[in-house]
Parts: structure tokens; C-alpha cells; sequence
């Protein structure tokens, strides 16, 4: 059963998102004029920064609301001021997050009939996991309960979320990440010098695998003397940033603890052989594995995450065999994994390059776009 959007017309599509840098706003960019390209009317609610920060098509307006510095709920009332101002003219509302206030504006969404909402769960699984972080994670994840459209970006969010009690979504869709336009270029297809080059990227948190490199940098140094690394990202705890700390003791590794611009992000990855993204406990997809595809660099991963899962089926680079004893150490695997990439042939290395271009198409904007229309 499909939520009832009769009185919604599809061809109009508000995409709210409460946040001013990073993935949401370039998210909502792509989706933005991927939905434009295929004759919807688009408007955005999300803060003016975020949105000047992208280029949009023309058509494409932008109903500021705010900043976080002002706070989630001003946020949320801001963007219930903007979508009832929508109200007549109706159409599909995206939200690209959520928050404890949400269930109630879902609700009454839901009563009007003439806007209908639509929940984008980008992380089904909070990154901290902390009693704070994911009792915050349950109580922003309380609006699924409303009966209304979800998407997830891959299957194993889609049954992790079906699973849950309390979670009655009429229809729960899996789209692609789109890959992100401005990134696309052509990879040189080989390993550039002897000194191999390995980027680990992205905000550093709880579940991204920093604690298994520390605990694996001495072995990596020892029996890989051509790899360097280069682990860069702002860490998103004190428990992190020593362990940071910790993996920058280590010649192999060059350790920059900052937050990373978009600029600064195209030329780290444009100067690396790989990418290494050595997440644990993750269901979500992955803004670096999307970036990697972007760039077309191979990918190393492994165990069973929603990366790895994704990196295996699309052959994106090397994946130890996943081994079904729970027990099995996930520094051993990391070890491998990094291993598999280091004695690799230039032939394999190539196929993953060929892989990772088709993995464009898979990824794509336009059927992202495509799905949120089809009622």
C-alpha cells in the first residue's frame, strides 16, 4: 500500500534538509536538478549557505530557513512555516533528515493530503554508539512510525528498518546514491609511482575503523615498506582524535585531524591509489565510497558493513572472502585487506577502474529522481 498522495501532484517537489555544509546540501544539489531535468517543479528549504555553496538549474528557488547555529526546533519551525505556505498547491515533501518534532509535522502532513511526505533515512544506525547518541538516534527516527513513504540507499537498511517494531512505512524504496557531478574524471588506470598512496577520508568517528588501524599500523609498516597513508578528517570525539593521535606516531602515516573542504577533498583523493574505508558497525552508504566512485579509485574494504557489501558486488576494488565466524579478529581482515590491494596486478587493478565507471551508471541521480516521482 502506497501513502495517498492524490491530491499531491508529483511534478512539485519541495527537499528539505536542515544542514549548512557538507554532503546534505551537494545531496540535495544533485537531486535538486535531477528532478528539474525530468520536469518537476523544485524548491529547497535549507539554509542560504548550504545552497549557494552548489550550483542549482535556474528554475530551481531556495526558501531559506536558518542555520544550525540557531538550533534544531527554530529549524524545524522555520521549515513548518515554509511548507505551509505550500500547503494549496501541494506536492511531494523530501526530508533529507530528521528530529524528535518531525513526528509531529509528518503527522500533520499526513492530515492535510495535500502535501506528502517522504523520509530519506540516510543512517539507520547513529555513527556514536553511545547510550546519548543513539537514544537521540530513537527519538529523531519516532516520525517513521507516521505511515508515509521511506527511502534507503541500499537493502540492508531497507530490511534493518522493515525489522523494527513501531516503523509502519506504506512503502520503503531503495535508492542509489547518485554519484556527485563535479568529481567525474578519468582515473590513469595504474598505480602512478612505487611509493603506493592510500587515502582515508571523511569526519572521523566512532565506527570508522581508526582504532583497528592503530592496533594494525605496526604489521602495515612491517610487512607493506611501499604504502603511505594519508588519513585525513575532522574526528568527531576526544576518544577518536587520540586515537588519531595514537596512528600518527607511525612514518607510514600522515595524520591531518581538520575538517577538509570540498577543494581541499578533490585533491586528496585526484593524488591516491586507493582508498581505504575501514568502517565497522555501518549499514549506511558512504559519502567517501561515493567519492571514490566519483573519482574512480579503487576501493579497499572489508568484513560484512554496507561498504564492504556494496564494494563486493560492484567489484570495486579488493575484499578479503568474508568469514562467517563472528569471532574472526577484524584487525586480521583489515591486514588482508590492505595485503590484497599491496600485491595486486596492474591487470586487477584496471578492472576495478573498468568496474568503478560502470558503477557510475548504477549510481544515478536520474533514477533517484525517476522513483521519488513515481507514485
Amino acid at each position: 500500500m502506497t501513502s495517498p498522495i492524490s491530491a499531491s501532484p508529483p511534478n512539485r517537489v519541495m527537499l528539505v534538509s536542515r544542514a549548512d555544509r557538507g554532503g546534505h546540501p551537494r545531496y540535495c544539489a544533485e537531486l535538486a536538478n535531477a528532478l528539474d531535468a525530468e520536469g518537476a517543479e523544485v524548491v529547497v528549504i535549507e539554509p542560504a549557505a548550504g545552497f549557494a555553496a552548489h550550483d542549482h538549474a535556474a528554475a530551481i528557488t531556495n526558501e531559506a530557513i536558518s542555520g544550525p547555529d540557531v538550533g534544531w526546533l527554530r529549524q524545524e519551525l522555520e521549515i513548518a512555516k515554509r511548507l505551509l505556505s505550500h500547503r494549496k498547491l501541494g506536492g511531494l515533501v523530501v526530508f533529507q533528515d530528521t528530529s524528535p518534532i518531525r513526528l509531529v509535522l509528518v503527522a500533520l502532513l499526513r492530515l492535510s493530503r495535500q502535501l506528502a511526505p517522504v523520509t530519506m533515512v540516510h543512517n539507520t544506525e547513529p555513527h556514536d554508539r553511545s547510550f546519548q547518541e543513539r537514544l537521540k538516534h530513537v527519538a529523531a527516527s519516532a516520525a517513521l512510525a507516521i505511515p508515509h513513504r521511506v527511502l534507503v540507499h541500499n537493502d540492508d537498511q531497507r530490511a534493518l528498518l522493515a525489522q523494527r517494531p513501531g516503523i509502519d512505512a506504506d512503502r520503503i524504496d531503495v535508492v542509489a546514491h547518485g554519484t556527485w557531478s563535479t568529481s567525474l574524471v578519468g582515473a590513469t588506470g595504474t598505480p602512478r609511482s612505487e611509493r603506493t598512496s592510500i587515502l582515508v577520508f571523511g569526519v572521523m568517528r566512532e565506527n570508522s575503523g581508526i582504532d583497528l588501524l592503530v592496533d594494525a599500523a605496526a604489521e602495515i609498516e612491517r610487512e607493506f615498506p611501499t604504502l603511505t597513508f594519508i588519513v585525513s578528517g575532522k574526528p568527531a570525539s576526544d576518544d577518536v582524535r587520540d586515537q588519531l593521535y595514537a596512528l600518527a606516531q607511525y612514518d607510514a602515516f600522515d595524520v591531518r585531524p581538520e575538517f577538509v573542504d570540498d577543494a581541499r577533498a578533490e585533491a586528496l583523493f585526484t593524488a591516491a591509489d586507493w582508498v581505504l574505508v575501514p568502517y565497522v558497525n555501518y549499514t549506511s552508504e558512504s559519502g567517501v565510497l561515493i567519492m571514490a566512485i566519483s573519482r574512480g579509485v579503487p576501493v579497499i574494504t572489508f568484513g560484512s558493513s554496507s561498504v564492504a557489501n556494496r564494494s563486493r558486488a560492484l567489484g570495486l576494488g579488493p575484499v578479503p572472502p568474508t568469514v562467517s565466524n563472528p569471532n574472526t579478529d577484524p584487525v586480521t581482515n583489515l591486514i588482508a585487506a590492505i595485503g590484497l590491494a599491496a600485491d595486486a596486478s596492474d591487470a586487477d587493478y584496471l578492472d576495478w577502474v573498468a568496474n568503478l565507471e560502470r558503477a557510475r551508471e548504477v549510481f544515478s541521480w536520474q533514477s533517484h529522481a525517476q522513483t521519488i516521482l513515481d507514485p
